[in-house]
Order: structure tokens, then sequence, then C-alpha cells
């Protein structure tokens, strides 16, 4: 299944709100084979948009990275938007693996 976030989002594709709307959609969509999203050349460089879009697909959705990554495809996502929703997901996973960084001694 095709999903174009352009079209869902419209003029905002950067808050957590669009965010919701676009994990939203994937849950409801979720027994589909594939999910793929389209960006259309748009680049998104947020971290709260993929956080709430992607990264919470594993807090509150309850999937497994795995699942993620078969059902999950981003065919026009821009290098820098890809470097970033990796870094997201990784942040996520620490969380969850109950291994983020601890604050430094000082």
């Amino acid at each position: 299944m095709d999903i174009d976030i352009v079209s869902v989002c419209e003029t905002d594709m950067i808050s957590r709100k669009a965010g919701e709307l676009i994990r939203e959609k994937l849950l409801a969509n979720w027994a589909e084979p594939e999910l793929r999203l389209f960006l259309h050349g748009r680049k998104i460089a947020s971290v709260s948009f993929f956080d709430e879009a992607i990264g919470l697909l594993m807090k509150k959705g309850g999937k497994t990275i795995d699942e993620m990554r078969i059902k999950l495809k981003f065919p026009d996502l821009s290098p820098s938007d890809r470097k970033l929703l990796n870094k997201v997901i990784n942040t996520r996973l620490e969380e969850l693996d109950g291994q983020s960084p601890t604050p430094r001694q000082k």
C-alpha cells in the first residue's frame, strides 16, 4: 500500500501532530504486506515528525524493529532524512532496551 505523506499531512510535515496522523494511518493498514511512504522530493528534517510517525510504532504501537524493517519502505526518502530517521529509531530502541545513555559524571 502506498501512503502519500504530502497528501495526508498537507503543509505540515514537521510536527508531532502530522507524525501522529501518519502513525495512525500505518497502524490502520498494518495488515497490508508492505507500506510504502512517499515524500515526492520533499524533505522532513524533523525529529518530532519521525519519532511520532515511526519511532512510536514500537512504544505505542507495539511493533518490533524486525516487523518495521519488513513492512515499511521509504522509496524516495532523502539521504539526510534517512540518516535522521535511523537516529530516531536507534534512540527508541535504546530506550526500549533500557540502554538509554546516562548523564556524564562530573
